[in-house]
This record gives C-alpha cells, structure tokens and sequence, in this order.
C-alpha cells in the first residue's frame, strides 16, 4: 500500500520522533508521500531541519507538496531551513509555519532574516535605501502554482519586507494591520466617473440614495440625518468594523484618540440576527473634526478591539424637494435614540447592581453556612 498522506497533528510529538519519521523516508530513494501534517506537537528546530533536509537530501528525491508544522516549538533556525526549500525546484508547494508561540520568542529581526530568505527563494530582488525598501526594486516573479505559506503569529514585527510579501498567497501578521485599499469615497468616486457628472461627487436620486443607505427598509437602522444635505457634509461611513464594535467604544475612540467633535455614532445591525454587521456612520460636529478623523485613518491608527476599520468621507450629493420634513424626522429620530441609549444604560446599570447585591448576599449565606459553601443551595 502506498502512502500518499500522513497526519500525526496533536501526537505529542518531540524531536527524536519526527527526525526518526524523517529519516525513514529519506531512506528510500523515492517516496510517494504527498501531504505530512505534523502540527500540533511540540517539536523544535532539530526536527524542523531534518524535514528541510528531505528536500535537499542527495540520495532522496521527495515528492512532498504540503507540509504543516504550525503550532509548535520551531525557533528562527527551523524556520530559515524551512523557508530555504520553497520555491524554484522544490515541490513544496504549501508550507504551514504559523504560531510557533510555545518556542523561542522571536524578534523583529529574526523575523526580517526569515522574510529574506523566502523573498529570495522565491525569486524577489530586495534593494534598500537606509532602512527602507526601495518602491518598485522587484518584478513580481512567476511563483510556483498554488503556493500557499502561512508566517502569522510568530512574534516579532513583520517589517517593510513582511509587508511587501504579505498577499493572498503568502500570510504574515500584517493582514491584521492593514486597511482594505478601497474605501467608501473611492467607491462613490468611481461612480461619479460612470455616471459622467464631471466630476469627483455623484448626483443621486433621493430614492437611490435611500436605495444605497438603506433607509427605504422596514427594520432600518440608518440614521435619517443621512437625508439632509448640512449632515452629509459632516458624514463618515465606518467600514469593516469587528462583530463586537459598540458605539460607546467607536465614541471614546474618535473623541479620545482622534480628538473630534462627535455628535453621533451610529451602527448598521443585520435585520435577522440583530448583530453588528461591520458598518456603521458618524456624524461630526464640524469641518475640522472631520478632517482629524480622516487623518487619524491615514496615519494607520484606526483601529478597534486591535482590529483596523475604515473611515470614509462621504461626498455624494442627492435631488431632494422635501429637506424640512426630512430635517424634523432626523431629529425625531436622534432624540428617539437617544433616549433608548440612556434606557439601555439604565438597564445595564440597574443589572450591574442587581448582580453585585446577589453576589454579596451569596458570600454571606456561604460564611453564615459552611456546609453549603459550594453555593448548591439557597
């Protein structure tokens, strides 16, 4: 029977027993094992080696494609001989190395020299000017097809060259630092070119634009300020925000950290399950603060709960004969929410209370009651 695919993740596996593994397939001059998952183990940087060398190994020609060594105790040595053997010849094709946070802590440097060394395999040219990368140093070469490398969660920065290599191919730690590259104003910019209104700003319908926002459904959550052109000029729309955003976190972070004047955040809830679904606006009490808010985005600072979201200013203007009914509602509508805001509070507050008076109610019985410590009765 042939063996094409070996799993032994969550084995317990040391050293001795993937260099053992590792030595009885390099003793056949060919194998036919395709995909080795040995994730999950707690393995270092001797056993690390000894799978590198399958690839280089004179007397074996391997036909590996996928190797998973996340999840183990693999330092900065293991990983520059695994990142050594992908790309050109080699057949592996997929390369898991992600969250090796039980071995030794590595530093941006460390990281640096790992980035490097797949960068040339891979066939880029890294020129630098100082400390920084040299723009456009590199053509984009032909990577091997289906490559997959996995470089998340392994400690130190990943630097200007993590940065370069970061795509959907190849995963550092910067997915989780960079913004999407197209945001909100891009979007109605480039409808603004479709459309052919000369120039940067659409002119919409006011039933498109309630079309786009949302605001001709039953079970909205837009805000109907949207609606008056004063509070457009002063709009933000909020964009891949994490399911656990709040407005009070959103509020704290553009007043405290962006230093604006902020009259309102509002988030969009997905109409079945009531969640948070990762958009939201905000209004600005003035020019000034929405250009602080801006610039907090550029400057790669917006983020929530270590997550990056986006900030876009929303230039759109809308045909609408009916402002000053619209401008009552919106503020019908903002004094509504807010009073269910300061309900909720209330609520909140009153349960902290409630929770706190029980807990302590509780921890007398129990002092009062020895034999019932464990609290199993009341």
């Amino acid at each position: 029977m042939k063996l094409h695919m070996l799993k032994l993740s969550a084995n317990r596996l040391e050293d001795a027993g993937v260099v053992g593994l590792a030595e009885a397939i390099a003793a056949n001059k060919t194998h036919p094992l395709a995909v080795l998952d040995v994730s999950d183990n707690t393995f270092g940087d001797e056993a690390a080696k000894q799978l590198a060398g399958l690839f280089t190994h004179k007397k074996h020609k391997t036909q590996l494609h996928s190797l998973n060594v996340s999840h183990n105790n693999v330092g900065k040595a293991g990983l520059l001989s695994l990142v050594s053997v992908i790309g050109g010849k080699s057949p592996l094709r997929t390369l898991y190395l992600q969250s090796q946070s039980t071995g030794p802590q590595l530093t941006e440097p460390d990281m640096v020299e790992v980035y490097t060394k797949l960068a040339q395999g891979l066939g880029f040219t890294i020129k630098k000017s100082g400390d920084q990368i040299q723009p456009g140093c590199s053509d984009l070469p032909k990577l091997p097809e289906g490559l997959v490398v996995r470089l998340s969660d392994l400690g130190g920065n990943f630097g200007d060259i993590g940065k370069m290599l970061d795509s959907v191919r190849i995963k550092t730690d910067y997915v989780a630092e960079k913004p999407p590259l197209l945001t909100f104003t891009d979007i109605l910019t480039i409808c603004a070119v479709l459309k052919g209104s000369g120039s940067d700003v659409p002119v919409w319908s006011s039933e498109h634009w309630k079309l786009i926002t949302g605001l001709n459904r039953p079970t909205v959550d837009a805000p109907s300020w949207l609606e008056l052109p004063a509070s457009r000029d002063r709009c933000l729309y909020l964009s891949n925000l994490p399911g656990n955003s709040n407005t009070q976190k959103l509020e704290a972070i553009f007043e405290m950290e962006a230093d604006c004047n902020l009259e309102e955040v509002c988030l969009m809830k997905d109409p079945v399950s009531r969640s948070v679904n990762g958009v939201g606006w905000a209004l600005m009490s003035d020019e000034e603060s929405l250009q602080k808010a801006i610039d907090f985005y550029n400057s790669g600072e917006a983020k929530v709960f270590g997550q990056s979201f986006v900030i876009s200013r929303v230039k759109v203007k809308v045909d609408d004969d009916e402002d000053s009914k619209a401008a009552q509602k919106a503020q019908e509508d903002l004094e509504l929410r807010t009073k269910l805001r300061q309900k909720e509070e209330q609520e909140h507050r009153r349960l902290i209370q409630r929770t706190t008076e029980e807990s302590w109610k509780r921890h007398a019985y129990r002092l009062a009651h020895p034999a019932y410590a464990d609290g199993r009765i009341w």
